[in-house]
């Protein structure tokens, strides 16, 4: 700042001031894009996980309904049990697929767009 005779020039006071709100302003600006590049990072960590969860669940359905045509556990099923297992099983096998291929999709397209993206970060292996 300049000082004339011993004060600070009256002028050059409103322009400090302007001056650093900005600089407060654009640095928690910055701050901010920094905390949702993490959180975009971590939200396709997510994503992709959650596709992979669903068609683990689908499989683990179509296992239990596979399990239960061997098993035989109806004394005599009805042709319409058996067909509602079957077709249980191609609806799990479906949802199975569906869900792989949104997994494989989503993936491919994080790392197009984000050649760093893994589907782990820390602190989040055992999640």
């Amino acid at each position: 700042m300049y000082v004339h005779g011993g004060r600070i020039h009256a002028l050059l006071i409103p322009i400090v001031l302007v001056k650093r709100v900005h600089w407060l302003r654009a640095r928690a600006q910055s701050h901010r894009w920094k905390e949702e590049f993490t959180l975009v990072q971590y939200e396709m960590t997510w994503v992709v996980r959650f596709f992979k969860h669903m068609s683990g669940t689908w499989s683990r359905r179509h296992d239990n309904v596979l399990s239960f045509l061997s098993s035989g556990t109806s004394v005599n099923p009805t042709a319409s049990e058996a067909d509602w297992t079957r077709g249980a099983a191609a609806y799990a096998q479906r949802q199975i697929r569906t869900w792989s291929q949104f997994a494989g999709h989503a993936e491919d397209t994080f790392r197009a767009t984000h050649p760093g993206f893994t589907l782990t970060h820390p602190g989040c292996e055992n999640l």
